[in-house]
């Protein structure tokens, strides 16, 4: 929420400068970082923790591997041309992404 509000006070100026780009298309590295996102955390507690975040990363690796299929072989929606019309929408494809 402190983005919002910086960026509501005080305007777009204001805000630190973007780190990391998340990719348009599917990514093997996006996936695997959403998937093991706080994991580091977890392990550097210690003891019983560290042995669970091993434990837990063959099975996360493979969440990441099937999401990252998952996003391969998904389509973009497309409304019907009847549904674009009723809605107003005359924006093209290419600026709705822009």
């Amino acid at each position: 929420f402190e983005f919002i509000r910086r960026y509501m006070e005080q305007g777009p100026d204001a805000l630190p400068k973007v780190e990391r780009y998340l990719p348009r298309g599917p990514s093997l590295r996006a996936s695997i970082s959403v998937w093991f996102y706080g994991i580091g955390a977890v392990g550097s507690a210690g003891g019983a923790m560290r042995v669970l975040t091993v434990l837990l990363s063959g099975p996360i690796f493979l969440l990441s591997i099937l999401h990252y299929i998952a996003q391969l072989t998904s389509r973009e929606p497309v409304w019907p041309t009847e549904v674009e019309a009723a809605c107003g929408n005359s924006a093209s494809p290419a600026m709705a992404q822009a």
